[in-house]
């Protein structure tokens, strides 16, 4: 949620729970504010290999585009849309991403993964 920038709260990344202006972030229709890099690590979960693959390509070129150049070039942009029709077709927290995954489990069966997680419960 967006607190007022007056009090000097910003709004909170809706995956990490970081300060969205710490970095580039996308807001979606519904509310919901995800950095980049958290909407990529997350949605390539639903991808298929190829298309993960392709996320990957265009996101390192975009940073090297934007390292290099002005972020004005047009090479920049067409890498930066297409990347957008990838990850920001719809939010990941309460679009279709979210409904695939309802019957994945809230945790691992592995015991120690579950382990690691049960001590962060406490």
């Amino acid at each position: 949620a967006v607190v007022s920038t007056q009090s000097g709260h910003y709004g909170r990344g809706g995956i990490c729970k970081v300060t969205l202006l710490s970095r580039s972030f996308y807001v979606f229709p519904c509310g919901h504010m995800i950095h980049t890099t958290c909407l990529i690590s997350q949605i390539k979960q639903y991808l298929k290999p190829r298309r993960q693959e392709e996320v990957d390509q265009l996101f390192r070129l975009m940073v090297k585009l934007k390292d290099e150049q002005a972020t004005g070039g047009d090479r920049y942009r067409q890498t930066k849309t297409r990347l957008n029709d990838i990850v920001a077709e719809e939010c990941i927290l309460c679009g279709k991403y979210m409904i695939q995954s309802i019957d994945l489990p809230f945790v691992t069966e592995d015991p120690q993964e579950f382990e690691k997680l049960r001590i962060t419960w406490s």
